[in-house]
């Protein structure tokens, strides 16, 4: 009976915070005109990989920040795997996006406190989007979709700190923690092309979002050149997200450059 109720609540929860995305989503398709050179036809797909090299910017609710720079990524990153995909029919579109990163035994050698070390940390998070797109515009000049669908945020930061004995010639103590979060929120944004010539373009996306966060959004924008076989891809990405009062994690930024190859079918 308890886990009927706390699923409700939740449901109510989403669904009431995202009213106004979802109306933000209709009025789009009621205002923007419609592509008269839309072609229909088979399925087609597109599959991109690349990289992402944020900044991670950690608030906590007792104040500190937790902070892992690009250069902190660039040497001390286990595996950081991010890639999304595509598939369109005719005005429809189904994707996913996938970021994975495992950031572990960072040396911060941090002093918190007089005979307080912060020594080591790591991170590890999952992002998943999926989601579902309805093309409005698709002629020589754009290419406009409005999206809906949800973000799956799952983050894991380790902290491992010093400290020091009031005892002379005695070990330091160590302190160990780990804080977890876990997050489904609804989505709501809009994603395009813009052709600068028959090579380059500027591709974008934005969305918005709450749930189980107070609120997150990410934008991504940059440049695009088209070769025979592929595109390469390239711009800046940003993640945030307001994740309230009620957990350990305050608030996290995440944004950085990015670069890709996109393949098509």
């Amino acid at each position: 009976m308890t886990t009927t109720i706390s699923i409700k609540s939740r449901l109510v929860l989403i669904l009431g915070r995202c009213r106004l995305l979802l109306w933000m989503f209709a009025l789009a398709g009621l205002l923007l005109p419609a592509s008269p050179t839309f072609a229909e036809g088979d399925w087609k797909g597109d599959l991109q990989i690349y990289g992402w090299i944020p900044e991670n910017d950690i608030k906590l609710n007792n104040g500190y920040e937790y902070k892992i720079t690009r250069n902190d990524i660039l040497e001390d990153i286990d595996i950081f795997l991010m890639t999304a995909g595509r598939l369109r029919k005719d005005r429809w579109s189904f994707a996913l996006d996938l970021v994975y990163g495992d950031i572990s035994n960072k040396d911060f050698d941090e002093q918190l406190l007089p005979g307080v070390t912060f020594d080591t940390g790591g991170l590890e998070t999952w992002v998943v989007t999926p989601n579902i797109g309805y093309m409005i515009v698709d002629d020589e000049q754009q290419r406009f979709e409005v999206y809906a669908g949800a973000r799956y945020f799952w983050l894991e930061v380790d902290a491992r700190v010093e400290i020091e004995s009031i005892i002379p010639g005695k070990s330091p103590s160590v302190v160990e923690r780990s804080d977890r979060m876990e997050h489904w929120d609804a989505i709501a944004g809009a994603r395009g092309l813009y052709y600068l010539s028959d090579k380059w373009y500027i591709p974008y996306s934005v969305n918005i979002g709450s749930g189980d966060s107070d609120f997150t959004w990410s934008a991504w924008g940059g440049g695009g050149y088209r070769f025979d076989s592929f595109d390469l891809t390239f711009g800046w990405r940003y993640l945030t997200y307001d994740v309230g009062s009620d957990t350990t994690i305050d608030e996290i930024d995440i944004s950085g450059p990015f670069v890709g190859a996109m393949f098509r079918w």
